[in-house]
C-alpha cells in the first residue's frame, strides 16, 4: 500500500509538471506570434539590426557597450539621439491607429536627478515624450502616473508597458506590475501611427543611458505573459547594491 501511494504521488507530480510546461509553452507560443520587433544590440558592428522585424533607423549617435553579461551587448544612446521603428502593426483596438501594443526594455541608468526618455508616439518629435524615467527614478508620464517603485542607478531592469487604449495602461518592472495607470483614449496621445520613436523627446529630456534589449508586441500582454518574460533580481549586500540576472523561463527568442 505504501509503495502504491508513493507511486501515485510521483505520477501526480509528473502530471502537474507536464501541465505547467504545456501551459507555459502555450503562453510563449502566443507571445512569439505577437512579437513584431526585437532588437538585442549584440552585434557591435550593426547596432540597429533586428532579430525580429525591421531594422531600426538611427537619428544622432550611439555606442556599443557591455550589457548585463559578457555575452549580452547593449547600446548607449546619446543626448538628442533616438531610434525609429517602422513596426508594421495594423490599426487595432477599435480605432484608426495602433491602440493595443506592449513595449519591453532592458535598461540601466547611470545617475539620478535627470530625465530619461523611453519612447515617443509623435513621429515628428515635436511633442513631449510618452514614457520617462523621472529624476527620482520612477517610470511613467504625468498623464498616466508614475510607478511607486524607483529604479536604482547602475542596475539593469526589465521594464514594460502594456497598452490598450480605452481599457488599460499598465507599467511593469522585472515582470511584476508596478502601476495600473490612467487610461488613454482610443486614437489619442498614446496610440501609435506607422512608426514609434525610442528614446526621443522634443526638448532634450533624454539623457544618456544603456539599453540591452527592446521588444515590441502587437497586443497588450497580460500580467501572466509579462511575468513569463522575466527580469532581474536586485540584492543588497553590505550596503552595496548589486544586480544579478535571474534564471527565467525560456522566452520566444531564447
Amino acid at each position: 500500500m505504501k509503495s502504491f501511494f508513493q507511486l501515485f504521488l510521483y505520477l501526480l507530480i509528473i502530471y502537474n509538471s507536464t501541465q505547467n510546461i504545456l501551459a507555459q509553452n502555450k503562453i510563449l507560443k502566443d507571445l512569439s506570434a505577437n512579437l513584431v520587433g526585437h532588437w538585442t544590440f549584440d552585434n557591435s558592428n550593426k547596432l540597429t539590426e533586428a532579430a525580429v522585424g525591421n531594422q531600426l533607423a538611427l537619428s544622432g549617435n550611439c555606442d556599443a557597450v557591455l550589457g548585463p553579461s559578457e555575452t549580452n551587448g547593449a547600446v548607449r544612446i546619446g543626448i538628442g539621439s533616438f531610434f525609429t521603428s517602422t513596426h508594421g502593426i495594423s490599426p487595432n483596438g477599435g480605432g484608426n491607429l495602433v491602440n493595443n501594443y506592449t513595449i519591453v526594455m532592458d535598461i540601466k541608468i547611470p545617475i539620478s536627478g535627470v530625465w530619461y526618455a523611453l519612447y515617443q508616439t509623435d513621429i515628428t518629435n515635436t511633442n513631449d515624450g510618452d514614457w520617462f524615467v523621472n529624476p527620482s527614478g520612477n517610470i511613467g508620464i504625468g498623464e498616466i502616473g508614475y510607478t511607486p517603485k524607483a529604479l536604482l542607478v547602475e542596475q539593469w531592469y526589465r521594464i514594460a508597458i502594456s497598452v490598450s487604449n480605452g481599457v488599460h495602461y499598465n507599467y511593469y518592472i522585472d515582470g511584476k506590475k508596478s502601476l495600473t495607470g490612467n487610461i488613454g483614449s482610443i486614437d489619442g496621445r498614446f496610440a501609435l501611427s506607422s512608426k514609434v520613436l525610442f528614446f526621443a523627446d522634443e526638448n532634450a529630456e533624454d539623457n544618456i543611458f544603456d539599453v540591452a534589449d527592446i521588444k515590441l508586441f502587437s497586443s497588450d500582454l497580460s500580467d501572466t505573459e509579462i511575468s513569463e518574460l522575466g527580469g532581474y533580481e536586485h540584492e543588497t549586500v553590505s550596503q552595496n547594491v548589486k544586480t544579478y540576472p535571474y534564471l527565467q523561463s525560456p522566452t520566444p527568442t531564447s
